[in-house]
């Protein structure tokens, strides 16, 4: 069957549309052509590159691909580019990368006429603070908090994919909410004094972060608590770029799967 993955296909073609924007002018940077980016929207990591593209016009094709239902088999340079199999991806000229934060910073330094410094960092020579700061809250975001969602949600989905009729025990959804709220709770009182998480100008930290504790939400994990997290991400909202990249994830993909998730809590 489809699966929860692939439901809201029908809005595919409109989300097509919209991921492809803004298309590719030819060269990229270093005359290596177009910039290839494979993403899909339930992917945390995807929608923050989403909405680095949007937010910055950085000349990229974005393709969705759902890895679920092994649409990577009909794209005929797939096997070139993406031997991992993963998403997200890039590819430039020769050039692949699978890892979120090193895609954000090539795309940074690639562009810089598209890329104001503030994203990433002056170069390091002026200013390695600051770049080692983007860097590490980038990696906080992918461990940190990435990590211990993707094991609530794994686990939640692998019961609805085998239609369980069991539900989570309590010690065991304490547990991984724990791991959960531990990170966010430092995050928020980065954010009582900031209103970014490098600083008061946003980075590509933020992006991904922020996606992440999107990702928090599909499940009911409370973070009402978490005032200055919530106004941060509130102000993300606002941001034309991110709130685009994120319109199909609210609107279809975390209702249902936050209806669907509930129902496995005792």
């Amino acid at each position: 069957g489809d699966g929860f993955y692939s439901r809201g296909l029908e809005a595919r073609a409109l989300r097509m549309g919209t991921m492809a924007h803004p298309q590719s002018t030819g060269e990229g940077g270093n005359g290596k052509g177009e910039v290839l980016l494979f993403l899909h929207p339930t992917c945390a990591s995807c929608r923050a590159l989403w909405a680095f593209v949007l937010e910055t016009g950085v000349p990229a094709v974005l393709q969705e691909v759902n890895i679920a239902q092994e649409e990577q088999k009909a794209i005929e340079q797939w096997g070139k580019i993406n031997r991992a199999g993963r998403i997200p991806a890039m590819a430039h000229g020769d050039l692949v990368l699978f890892e979120a934060g090193a895609i954000f910073e090539y795309l940074a330094v690639a562009f810089p006429d598209h890329v104001a410094s503030h994203w990433l960092g002056p170069d390091r020579t002026t200013n390695p603070a600051r770049r080692s700061k983007v860097r590490e809250m980038m990696i906080r975001a992918q461990t940190q908090i990435g990590n211990p969602i993707h094991a609530l949600l794994t686990r939640s989905f692998h019961m609805l994919l085998q239609e369980s009729t069991e539900k989570i025990p309590f010690e065991e959804r304490d547990r991984l909410e724990s791991a959960i709220l531990s990170p966010l709770q430092v995050m928020n009182g980065i954010l009582e004094k900031q209103a970014f998480l490098v600083d008061d100008e946003i980075t590509v930290a933020d992006l991904l972060a922020a996606a992440h504790v999107l990702q928090v939400t599909i499940a009911p994990v409370d973070l009402s608590a978490l005032t200055h997290l919530n106004q941060w991400i509130k102000r993300l909202a606002e941001r034309p770029g991110f709130g685009a990249a994120h319109t199909w994830f609210h609107g279809s993909f975390k209702p249902e799967m936050h209806y669907r998730i509930a129902t496995l809590y005792l």
